[in-house]
């Protein structure tokens, strides 16, 4: 059996969009992310339960759904920003 075939694919440009977006600190919904970050909205729904699960975002309330940065998730979004800084890649 693949080892690979249970895995999944994880865009860490789509996690940085994300987390750009919800930096600042203040709630956002999923609709506002989806626009600020140039995503549509299926990506969104798949990536931010999956944020939430690794500890990097809070998800507030249910219609409509508000999205905070976690202190984890905002210490990543600081060393991926210094990752693109070192390598010499424009931030997305």
């Amino acid at each position: 059996m693949d080892k690979r075939s249970n895995s999944i694919s994880i865009d860490l440009n789509v996690i940085f969009r994300i987390l750009d977006v919800i930096s600042d600190q203040q709630p956002h919904i999923v609709n506002e992310i989806t626009a600020k970050a140039g995503l549509s909205k299926a990506t969104a729904v798949k990536y931010i339960p999956l944020l939430e699960l690794l500890g990097l975002v809070e998800i507030r309330g249910r219609k409509p759904k508000r999205v905070l940065i976690t202190e984890k998730g905002l210490r990543i979004y600081t060393e991926m920003l210094k990752l693109y800084g070192l390598l010499g890649i424009q931030v997305p």
